[in-house]
């Protein structure tokens, strides 16, 4: 016990690990507890039985309390092995062989620097004690950290060479065992199941087995059929069909083996908590399967998606029974109840939500050290903000980026590029990317003049071109093969490079191996790489992979693929930031250099390493775990998660049936209202039938048109949303458990979302559906309530420019629901009242910058800002866009008066307030509309006055220079960018739909005289409505 006392004693000296925001924090004694204080959060440890209390002082609020089952927090030890059938996915199968509980606090002292408090926490085992600590806490987090330790010395994970070893050689004994066996066979042959000690491999397996096993420490714990059951478990997953898929058997076998190093003895941290009632989780990465995880048991290992078959909708597949994979995991989740989790770990996560018994929530770290970072602000957003400013926050994306990505070769039919971008300009379809399938990795691409020739004509239109890289090199790609693993740039395994088949590449894979970016001189090797795309004039690339590493790797840093496998993806996207940062020509700044890539990996990090992703491969059907649907859920689940610009594959990417028009035009709608509107028009036939394209249909060429106009329109509102996204944390795409968390109806639903602060969109994503029911969000109290108008039916002229204008809608409370008509191209829509928001004119044809002026881009309107302008009941409305404009509406007040206007000239007046002897009097409405813009550009408001009704009105427009605004004949005058300046001050009432529209520059045509007014960017209208 005295060399107990010592190491635990010399353990406990050690500086925190806070930051310089870090909170001095007070412990006092109270009973049995500890009471630690830091800013407004108290946490409770009571030290006879192991228990953890986490208060919000500012509420009197418990954020979090230890959970009363068997993982309240201890370690567990684990006996698995993770069958490599495909590098995409894993495969691993592992069974519990003891659990250990924490029982007490043995002793706790505070850290030197004030700033935690450190516990040494007995368990059930003798042998192993926890040093536990919580500190670091600020206003709004704190953490809890965690290690595991034995007498002699910190708990050891297990995996040595000489483990390593012994499993090759076994995988090599198996390899041979499985021809032609039965798992029965299998396991029968290698003397694991079978009670005769006459197996066909008994001797020398079973020798190995038992120098595995001792090796690993576990031997003790296994009942007899333990190993016999996960032995028939492993072949029935490496049966014949399976092992047809495996592109290189022998080697997939040898790892196979090899990961019982890894995962035989392995101890793992765990913690749990209480959850609540109705207590919702929501994050977790990008989450196919849902966005609120309750009920649902998740883990955090980046992978390949998973896909569907039309017989089974609802089942993801590989995974059957665990149908949460993804590419995009993050170890962290935000909570209905106001507190979040970010477990600080590359290592495996489990995360059981509920799920085994619904009463608790329990965490798992595959490693004997674990960092929880308690998020304690009140608000699901407001811990989300927190999660951002720790993981980063991404840079403002290039324009380009939010236009419609689109390959017009093969949606046109016509092989050049360049014809085909001039067919869809012929069409009025805006444009914006595209995205070539020129791969440069694994096998280099066209690096010729002549596809340089192409993108430079491309840019002249406005289109931007971008490449193809994914994270893997061809052996046969000679000499930068050579050349990276000459260097000693390539990821290791065995001490040799680590070379594995490329089953992605079709029905003959290929030789590939991995960049390891820890390794001296990588990072800007691999710049040299990427920029021979840039030497052909593309401003980026699909950016694919970064899943595929190995937990048996080994890279210079040290790690094992075990540690690296979620961290590579981030290193990966670094690599890219890296490069392109040199071509930024103000890198302290909050914007991108004018490249991008787009990304389908990631982890905790990547909101801040990229500022482009999509979701993978999904299903070109329906399916609720593979589909559209899941689209939805995934980009829902991901922006909270951090991943701010985030779209889909519009029209799936795998298909059994080729998309149906029907689906081709869904997806368009939920791509125009999502992070990036991004076409996929290839993929893989898994029936051998060509896949369809939006443009084969007049409906598709229809609804594609509309939405890459509203999309375009659009521009100066997402845009603003993107800076929320850089300065403030706020995703575009916003689950309801962001703006409105304290609806419990809202939070509750993922198919529909805010997209930026005002647009609730509801999308069809059933097929056949021609109604939509929304759920209109409430406020959380009567002071500010929230209305909506519905604008799924906005006036858009199909047949001259694609113009949107503001229709005849009405005002409709929060907290109810409505039903929506959504023939095939409608998509339901609702905007927040109040929302003033910023548009394009619908000239405008690219968001690129295009030097051929038939091709409008942003810069050729430059001069002219629209406006939709949806009051609420109180007559008021504010919007703002990302350069500093804004727009204010006012509603003054209701006066009489004698006179009116007429034809937009002052008769005569006289207010008179509330006077109703007057003989001829008007009942007047006030507004004051306050512009600001820097730039004084031309403004086209539409603002939508639906309470006015049927009956007679005239206006008066004035702004505060005393000019008196001409009324127009109509609004086609007003909307017409060509007209004479001296017809720029004017307005005009549409009756039809209720809409004012103004027109107004800041040089009206008899203002010439006044040279002594400056705006300063500013004015003021007055307009009253008699």
């Amino acid at each position: 016990m005295a060399n107990l006392v010592f190491f635990a004693l010399c353990s406990l000296c050690f500086a925190s690990h806070a930051s310089s925001q870090s909170l001095d924090i007070t412990a006092i004694v109270e009973g049995t507890d500890v009471v630690i204080t830091g800013g407004p959060t108290r946490v409770f440890v009571n030290t006879l039985i192991w228990n953890i209390t986490v208060l919000d002082d500012r509420w009197s609020d418990v954020m979090l309390r230890s959970s009363a089952d068997d993982i309240s927090f201890g370690y567990s030890t684990w006996l698995g092995i993770d069958p490599h059938i495909y590098s995409g996915y894993s495969f691993r199968v592992s069974t519990k062989l003891k659990q250990v509980k924490a029982t007490g606090v043995e002793f706790w002292t505070k850290s030197d620097d004030r700033k935690s408090i450190v516990f040494l926490i007995t368990t059930e085992d003798p042998e192993h004690w926890i040093r536990f600590q919580i500190g670091d806490f600020t206003e709004t987090h704190f953490s809890i950290s965690a290690k595991l330790f034995n007498e002699n010395t910190d708990a050891k994970e297990p995996g040595s060479k000489y483990c390593y070893d012994i499993a090759k050689e076994v995988g090599d004994d198996v390899f041979r065992a499985l021809k032609d066996l039965t798992p029965n066979g299998i396991c029968d042959g290698l003397d694991i199941c079978s009670k005769s000690t006459h197996g066909l491999y008994s001797n020398n397996f079973k020798k190995k087995m038992l120098k595995l096993l001792k090796q690993q420490r576990i031997s003790n714990f296994l009942k007899n059929n333990t190993i016999c059951d996960l032995c028939l478990e492993v072949f029935e997953k490496l049966s014949s069909e399976l092992h047809s898929f495996l592109p290189n058997p022998e080697q997939n076998i040898e790892e196979t083996m090899m990961s019982l190093c890894d995962q035989t003895g392995q101890y793992r941290l765990d913690i749990g908590f209480q959850g609540g009632s109705e207590e919702g989780f929501f994050g977790f990465g990008e989450r196919f399967n849902g966005v609120n995880q309750r009920g649902n048991s998740l883990y955090c290992w980046t992978e390949d998606g998973g896909f569907s078959l039309n017989i089974l909708p609802d089942t993801r597949i590989p995974h059957f029974f665990t149908p949460t994979e993804t590419y995009i995991p993050s170890p962290y989740f935000v909570s209905s109840r106001g507190y979040g989790l970010y477990m600080n770990t590359t290592f495996r996560t489990s995360w059981d939500m509920l799920h085994t018994n619904g009463q608790s929530f329990s965490i798992q770290n595959e490693n004997t050290e674990m960092q929880l970072i308690v998020l304690t602000r009140r608000t699901p957003l407001e811990n989300m903000q927190t999660y951002t400013a720790l993981t980063g926050r991404p840079l403002i994306p290039p324009t380009f980026e939010f236009g419609p990505w689109i390959r017009a070769s093969q949606e046109i039919h016509i092989s050049d590029n360049v014809q085909a971008f001039q067919k869809l300009h012929q069409m009025d379809i805006p444009s914006s990317v595209l995205f070539d399938s020129n791969h440069f990795f694994p096998e280099g691409g066209d690096h010729s003049n002549t596809k340089k020739t192409t993108n430079e004509k491309l840019k002249t239109m406005g289109i931007i071109p971008l490449a193809y890289f994914n994270s893997m090199i061809s052996t046969s790609y000679i000499p930068v093969f050579e050349e990276a693993e000459n260097s000693g740039y390539l990821i290791k395994l065995n001490n040799q490079t680590y070379i594995f088949s490329y089953k992605g590449a079709g029905p003959n894979p290929f030789k590939v191996g991995m960049i390891d970016f820890t390794a001296p001189g990588a990072v800007d090797w691999y710049g040299r790489q990427l920029n021979q795309s840039v030497l052909v004039s593309y401003n980026g690339f699909t950016y694919d992979y970064g899943e595929y590493i190995d937990p048996e790797c080994t890279f210079h840093n040290g790690m094992t693929g075990r540690e690296m496998h979620n961290l590579y993806p981030v290193l990966y996207q670094e690599a890219a930031y890296s490069f392109f940062e040199t071509f930024d020509a103000n890198p302290d700044d909050e914007y991108a250099p004018p490249y991008v890539y787009c990304c389908r990996s990631g982890y905790s990090g990547s909101g801040k390493s990229n500022w482009a992703t999509w979701t993978g491969d999904p299903m070109c059907d329906w399916s609720n775990d593979s589909g559209l649907p899941a689209q939805v859920h995934a980009m829902l689940s991901a922006s909270i998660s951090g991943i701010s610009f985030i779209g889909s594959d519009i029209g799936g990417f795998v298909w059994f049936d080729p998309p149906s028009a029907e689906l081709w035009c869904r997806w368009a709608q939920v791509g125009a209202f999502s992070g990036i509107m991004r076409t996929q028009d290839g993929g893989t036939a898994m029936s051998g039938q060509p896949k369809s394209h939006i443009l084969d249909t007049p409906e598709g060429v229809y609804v594609w048109r509309k939405m890459a106009k509203l999309r375009t329109a659009l521009f100066p509102y997402i845009y603003t949303s993107a800076h929320a996204s850089h300065y403030e944390g706020i995703p575009i795409m916003r689950h309801h458990i962001l703006s409105f968390a304290d609806d419990p109806t809202a939070r509750a639903i993922d198919t529909q979302y805010m997209f930026g602060p005002d647009f609730l969109v509801a999308p069809v994503i059933e097929e056949h559906s021609k109604k939509q029911l929304v759920y209109l969000p409430r406020s959380s109290t009567d002071i500010d309530p929230v209305e909506w108008y519905d604008i799924s039916q906005m006036n858009y002229d199909n047949r001259t420019d694609g113009r949107f204008r503001v229709g005849n809608t009405k005002l409709v409370s929060g907290g109810q629901s409505v039903v929506v008509d959504a023939p095939l191209d409608i998509v339901p829509i609702f905007v927040r009242a109040g929302a003033a928001v910023p548009t394009l004119d619908p000239s405008v044809w690219s968001l690129g910058n295009s030097s051929d002026p038939s091709f409008v881009s942003l810069g050729n309107r430059s001069n002219i800002l629209h406006w939709w302008v949806w009051p609420n009941k109180t007559g008021g409305a504010i919007g703002r866009s990302y350069d500093g404009t804004y727009i204010v509406l006012h509603q003054l007040s209701k006066r009489y008066i004698g006179d009116h206007y007429k034809n937009g000239d002052v008769i005569r007046m006289s207010i008179d307030s509330d006077n109703s002897d007057m003989g001829n009097e008007h009942e007047v409405a006030i507004k004051m509309l306050e512009i600001y813009d820097r730039m004084e550009r031309t403004a086209i408001i539409q603002i939508a006055l639906p309470d006015i009704g049927a009956q007679p009105i005239e206006f008066s427009v004035t702004d505060d220079r005393n000019y008196v605004y001409k009324m127009a004949e109509s609004w086609k005058v007003l909307s017409d960018i060509t007209m004479p300046t001296s017809n720029h001050c004017q307005w005009f009432f549409d009756t039809d739909n209720l809409v004012l529209w103004i027109k107004g520059t800041f040089t009206c045509n008899d203002l010439s005289s006044n040279n002594n007014f400056e705006s300063f960017g500013k004015r003021t209208l007055t307009i009253r409505q008699i």
